[in-house]
């Protein structure tokens, strides 16, 4: 609010855009003349304007006392235009009660009371049976003083939903101004049961004590004045609620008080020292002074201007959660919801928030600048509950051929400092009028609404390698159960070769208990190599010691055994201390998969994938089990049915153009489910979904064995397509191009398969050299990898074992293992006998090698 010193200080001067209501003023309280207006703020010498401080929106500038609110006018009206027109688009897009409340909210809170009384009306006749729109229609009214209207929609409210609170409150306040209190009493009747006060604001029941008083019916206020007392102890010290009970008291002729006594702090001893003063009025000697000394009181004037910043900055509180948080910055005010952000003015300086409702915390923070940046920058601090809220800073350049914007991503810190942000929780304009060559540079902050997933990708691509690495476990510590985070963490980690960091990582929570199955799975993932192996059974042998009946302890002791025999009797030790237990389910299941055992491991698919309905390992592999056992009539069935109520989902995509690949299907059916699935994603999102759509096209190649079509289709540089290319070259007999095509050596399995296929087509070729080079790398890979992969690559032993049940019990996934075995006859012959029908028989999954092994098992010996 601009002040004066002898003529000197800050001033508003012009008015236009003038609104005026009658309402009551959020400072004094009165009911008067409220008006809101566009000015400009002045840095003034005896009145006169020197220094323009830019262009305010004054809001609601109350006749009496001349409190207001005061706005950047530029930023109000942009947030205007952009706002008002942003909820009509979403309620055109999606007509519901929820989106019309949100335009009348954007209509009434730039004072387009016109507008909004038209909207009132169309949205009522839309929406007639929503008592949520009522009510919210009502308090808006209320709060802009048409008391009259807003009772009406209060009945309204009330009548199509009795339980509705606000409604119940509404209708209250017009019983009392209708002298039925007691009816307002009944309405009000959830006030009064314990707890209401952490729900809503009890000011109806004082309002209806006071109310009582007044119709002198003392013991029903008194009775009120209690209930108050109990939910609120705090308000029996406070100086104007007392004098209304003794009030009541008095006039009922009471000896003894129902208040406790007050406690009275230095604040009240002291008052007569901290109450404030009126200056005295300047002399005209000094006036002449001021005059004098134009230079220096401009000087000042900025001195003073400075000052007003540093008393004025901006505190944003944050909240991302689904409850409200409650909010007290301890020194400003009372405590505050804030469902998703507000905003507070406070001086500079250091404060502590406390928070309670969806987390419960205390942080202490600092606001502060120096002296001249208070002029020339546009600083943000924000308040973020619990560090969970995600925060996009975007800098973006107007002007003729602008550069690309320069996005920052903010989150994990309960507080953060931003040092230049033009548009806070504002949306930037989409051009400005500027002249010819100018370039300006604004500054917005937003809420990132996207996925977690979609967001960890983006860091892990586009920015610095170790951000991803830190949103992720940001994210992890206040959602552990996010297994689509935490899998990706895993992977970015083990790709930026920061495994050491991630083992650090989540090794902090194995002692967790119960215990965290995913995380301990991953920990495991990461020490899958025979250096590591026995550090890890001790460590899991000692878990188990400690609590010998713990079913995930058993599934996941058992899971990093060696021996399938042994391996399988902690699984099934593990579902005698918990059936429901879905782990062990997939590890005895995992292991008939592995030895072609269909019908076994069916069952244990589908109990799992009951128990864990949103896992997709249960999905997929009973998708191939049933493929297996011949239902694909029926897969397809259902896979189609899944794909066409949600066509852009890519697993749908994917398990369709399978399934009907094995059904059969034609190039027409599989390119009509691609086609289906692109056109799903035709909006602005379709450049996320271009990558997805080209590996589904691509992967329907192969199912179509349309090779030529997939090598030209394959012709990019990542590491993606140039394997997709090694195999559309190696099922056409190009063996030297498919070698040449294949990205570096990796510890990837579908690149050990790779290299077991050129290993077996080479040796088909007659070149014994290049079929040893290749399947020495597949022996290389599977040796350094897990316990299992180092039992699968003794296969690939200048001397393998020769008993089939063998080859049976090996425990790696039936693609691999078909083409491990494919790779062993190739170099065996007299092997092919006994290896060969194993091989056929896991065969199953459409992928490559599927149209290579499918032919070798076939040919005769």
């Amino acid at each position: 609010m601009p002040s004066t010193y002898n003529g000197i200080g800050t001033h508003y001067y012009g008015k236009k855009n003038i609104i005026q209501r009658t309402g009551e003023c959020s400072h004094c309280g009165r009911q008067t003349a409220l008006t809101s207006y566009d000015t400009r703020l002045w840095f003034v010498v005896i009145f006169v304007p020197i220094i323009p401080l830019g262009r305010k929106r004054i809001v609601d500038q109350c006749s009496s006392c001349t409190y207001h609110f005061a706005l950047d006018a530029d930023k109000w009206e942009t947030a205007k235009q952009l706002q008002i027109s942003g909820a009509e688009e979403q309620l055109r897009a999606n007509p519901t009660p929820e989106n019309a409340i949100a335009v009348h909210r954007e209509l009434v809170k730039f004072h387009q009371f016109d507008e909004a009384a038209a909207f009132r009306r169309k949205a009522v006749a839309q929406f007639p049976a929503s008592a949520q729109l009522q009510s919210e229609f009502a308090e808006a009214l209320a709060h802009f003083g048409k008391t009259a209207e807003a009772a009406t929609h209060f009945e309204r409210a009330l009548a199509l939903r009795p339980d509705l609170p606000a409604a119940r409150i509404g209708v209250a306040y017009n019983r009392m101004d209708e002298g039925r209190l007691d009816e307002a009493r009944r309405l009000l009747d959830f006030l009064e049961s314990p707890g209401a006060a952490q729900l809503y604001s009890l000011s109806p029941l004082e309002d209806l004590a006071l109310a009582y008083q007044k119709a002198d019916r003392h013991d029903d206020a008194l009775a009120l004045f209690a209930k108050l007392q109990e939910a609120l102890p705090q308000i029996s010290n406070h100086k104007g609620f007392r004098s209304m009970v003794q009030k009541s008291e008095k006039a009922l002729g009471r000896k003894t008080s129902q208040l406790p006594k007050r406690q009275v702090g230095w604040r009240d001893r002291f008052s007569w020292f901290t109450r404030s003063r009126q200056p005295g009025s300047a002399s005209p000697a000094r006036l002449a002074l001021v005059l004098g000394a134009i230079l220096a009181i401009a000087g000042l004037g900025f001195a003073i201007a400075n000052e007003y910043i540093r008393r004025n900055r901006t505190l944003h509180i944050v909240n991302s959660h689904s409850k409200p948080a409650r909010v007290e910055i301890v020194g400003i005010g009372g405590p505050r919801t804030v469902a998703r952000h507000e905003s507070l003015v406070l001086p500079e300086g250091k404060y502590r928030a406390v928070v309670s409702g969806p987390v419960a915390e205390e942080t202490e923070f600092e606001v502060r600048s120096d002296y001249f940046s208070r002029w020339f920058d546009d600083p943000a601090w924000i308040l973020n509950v619990g560090g969970d809220a995600i925060l996009v800073r975007s800098s973006v350049v107007y002007r003729s051929n602008p550069p690309p914007a320069r996005v920052d991503i903010l989150f994990g810190n309960r507080f953060e400092f931003v040092p230049e942000v033009t548009h806070p929780f504002i949306p930037l304009p989409e051009s400005l009028q500027m002249k010819s060559g100018e370039s300006r540079t604004l500054v917005d902050l937003q809420f990132y609404d996207g996925t977690a997933e979609n967001l960890l990708g983006y860091l892990a691509d586009r920015d610095r390698p170790g951000r991803a690495l830190d949103f992720a476990e940001s994210w992890l510590r206040t959602h552990p159960d996010d297994e689509s985070i935490l899998n990706q963490y895993l992977d970015t980690a083990r790709r930026l070769k920061a495994s050491a960091r991630a083992g650090a990582y989540l090794e902090k929570s194995l002692a967790a208990r119960p215990v965290r199955t995913a995380w301990h799975r991953a920990y495991q993932i990461l020490h899958e190599n025979a250096a590591d192996h026995a550090g890890l059974l001790a460590r899991y042998d000692a878990f188990l010691a400690a609590a010998p009946q713990d079913s995930a302890l058993l599934y996941l002791r058992g899971r990093i055994d060696s021996s399938p025999a042994v391996a399988r009797g902690y699984f099934e030790r593990s579902l005698q201390a918990d059936p429901d237990n879905p782990f062990p389910l997939y590890g005895i299941a995992y292991a008939h998969l592995c030895a072609g055992d269909w019908a076994d491991a069916r069952p244990l698919l589908e109990r799992g994938g009951e128990l864990r309905p949103d896992d997709p390992r249960y999905g997929q592999s009973l998708v191939q089990v049933r493929i297996a056992l011949g239902e694909t009539t029926a897969v397809v069935a259902e896979a189609t049915g899944r794909f066409w109520r949600e066509p852009g989902n890519p697993l749908h995509a994917f398990r369709l153009v399978q399934a009907l690949a094995a059904n059969g299907g034609d190039a027409a059916e599989l390119r009509k489910i691609c086609d289906a699935f692109e056109q799903a994603h035709s909006g602005p999102d379709k450049s996320e979904y271009r990558s997805v759509e080209a590996a589904i096209r691509r992967h329907t190649l192969y199912l179509l064995g349309d090779f030529a079509s997939l090598a030209k289709a394959a012709s990019g540089k990542t590491p993606a397509e140039r394997t997709q290319r090694a195999q559309a070259l190696l099922e056409q007999g190009q063996l030297d191009e498919a070698a040449k095509s294949l990205p570096p050596a990796s510890d990837d399995d579908d690149l050990v398969v790779e290299s077991l296929v050129l290993s077996a087509a080479y040796r088909q070729a007659g070149n014994a050299a290049e079929s040893d080079r290749w399947l020495a790398r597949a022996r290389q890979s599977l040796e350094s990898g897990d316990e299992d992969s180092a039992q699968a690559a003794a296969w690939l032993a200048d001397a393998p074992p020769r008993d089939a049940s063998a080859a049976k019990a090996v425990t790696v996934p039936p693609r691999l293992k078909a083409a491990l075995l494919v790779a062993v006859i190739a170099r065996h012959p007299e092997l092919r006998g006994q290896l060969a029908p194993l091989a056929a028989r896991l065969n199953i999954d459409r992928s490559f090698p599927y149209r290579f092994v499918e032919r070798f098992t076939a040919a005769e010996p």
